[in-house]
C-alpha cells in the first residue's frame, strides 16, 4: 500500500511524505511483519504546486502563448492562443510553427530573427499572421530562447497579443491625417 499525506516529525513540525506500506511474508506465505518506509517529499510536493500555479496562469492568460522546440513545431499552446488564431491545441502540437501560423516573413528574414533570439536571449517584434479561417491577424510577439544547463537551446517561448484593431485604427488616423494635408 502507497499513500500520501502530511506527518509530523519527533520535534512536531509537520511535512509532506510518501509512506509505502508493506506485508512480509515468508517462504510459505505467513505473514511475519511489516515494512514501512516514510520519504519526505515536502521539497517535491512544493515544486509540483508551483508548476500547476504557472500552468494554470498561463492557461488562462488571454495572451497567445506557446511554446515551440528547437525545430520550431509546437509543444504546447494555451487558450489564449486557441482563441487568438483559432487552432485547438490537438490541431496545435506537432505543427510546425510558420506553416501553422502564415507570415509573409522569407526563409531569410525567418534565420534573421532566429540568429537574433539565439543571441540575445530573446527578440520583440509585430508580425502579420493568418488565424485558422484566414482572417489577417496583427501581433506584437515576444520571443524568448528556452536553455538547457548546457545552455544549448531547446525550444523557444513566444507571448503574441492581438494588435489588429489598434493597427486598423492607426490606418484609418494615418488616412485621416493625409486628407486634412
Amino acid at each position: 500500500m502507497q499513500t500520501e499525506g502530511w506527518r509530523k516529525r519527533k520535534d512536531g513540525t509537520l511535512f509532506w511524505a510518501t509512506v509505502v506500506l508493506t506485508a512480509l511474508r515468508d517462504e510459505k506465505g505467513i505473514l511475519y511483519g511489516f515494512s514501512k518506509i516514510t520519504r519526505d517529499i515536502t521539497d517535491w510536493k512544493k515544486a509540483q504546486e508551483e508548476i500547476e500555479l504557472l500552468y494554470r496562469q498561463v492557461n488562462q492568460s488571454s495572451e497567445g502563448i506557446y511554446t515551440v522546440d528547437a525545430n520550431r513545431r509546437v509543444i504546447s499552446w494555451n487558450k489564449g492562443a486557441e482563441e487568438l488564431y483559432g487552432f485547438t491545441k490537438e490541431e496545435a502540437l506537432g505543427k510546425e510553427v510558420m506553416q501553422l501560423l502564415q507570415t509573409n516573413l522569407t526563409l531569410a528574414e525567418l534565420q534573421g530573427m532566429m540568429d537574433t533570439v539565439n543571441r540575445n536571449n530573446g527578440m520583440r517584434k509585430e508580425l502579420h499572421r493568418k488565424k485558422k479561417n484566414g482572417d489577417d491577424v496583427f501581433v506584437h510577439t515576444s520571443s524568448s530562447a528556452i536553455r538547457n544547463e548546457a545552455g544549448e537551446i531547446t525550444g523557444y517561448l513566444i507571448v503574441n497579443v492581438d494588435i489588429t484593431e489598434r493597427k486598423k485604427l492607426m490606418e484609418k488616423v494615418n488616412h485621416l491625417a493625409s486628407m486634412v494635408e
